[in-house]
């Protein structure tokens, strides 16, 4: 009796194993598949030669480095920003009206041009309760997104945690809130600069390949 019952819990267990490994298989190849999908209707709002440079405040995709300076002068001025204890810009970020939190910045330029800005969100260096988790923040910001820009175009799972990261796409301008392990990002991106940029740097670590395998 007992070696029966120990048989069909192996049996079992066996059964169970393999059908979560299927559903893992099966959510994997449909996570694969919605990516592949959004990758082509990032492709096509590239193709359409849509400029959508209106990202934060003031600032545009394309702005000098002189101009990205003078803007934060001038919301410093406004008092639109501040500088925190660090003598970083910083932004108070409204999340409901009960809530709030503060978003530093950070800027990447290509030829001189802006074509990357970020907002960083750290729940743990901000006057929101220490209760408050990453996955709550997400969803605020998701919701603020969706009321301006509709809902989001790709939907991706957080490699850890289970969370979602969020992605918008018009024209040239990728808006994404995307959660790391400590904090969260909201990156506006020319996705053509940066679609060039990572052409350039596959065609340059392709060339260096071949001067290392011929100098080996």
């Amino acid at each position: 009796m007992k070696k029966s019952l120990l048989i069909a819990f192996i049996v079992l267990s066996i059964l169970i194993i393999g059908c979560e490994e299927l559903k893992e298989k099966r959510e994997a190849k449909e996570r694969k598949q919605r990516k592949l999908e959004y990758l082509e209707t990032v492709q096509k709002e590239i193709q359409s030669n849509t400029r959508n440079d209106n990202i934060f405040m003031d600032f545009k995709l394309g702005d000098s480095k002189k101009q990205v300076n003078n803007k934060f002068s001038k919301l410093l001025k406004q008092k639109k920003i501040f500088l925190d204890d660090s003598k970083s810009y910083t932004y108070n970020l409204i999340l409901s009206e009960d809530t709030k939190t503060t978003a530093h910045f950070s800027t990447e330029f290509h030829n001189g041009k802006l074509y990357k800005f970020v907002l960083i969100i750290n729940p743990n260096k901000t006057s929101l309760p220490s209760r408050f988790s990453l996955f709550e923040l997400m969803t605020y910001l998701d919701d603020i997104y969706e009321k301006k820009y509709g809902l989001c175009d790709h939907l991706e799972l957080v490699d850890f945690g289970g969370g979602l990261n969020y992605y918008w796409i018009n024209g040239n301008r990728e808006i994404s809130i995307i959660q790391r392990l400590n904090d969260i990002n909201v990156v506006y991106l020319d996705k053509i600069v940066s679609s060039e940029i990572k052409n350039s740097k596959k065609q340059n670590n392709k060339t260096r390949l071949k001067e290392t395998s011929s100098d080996i």
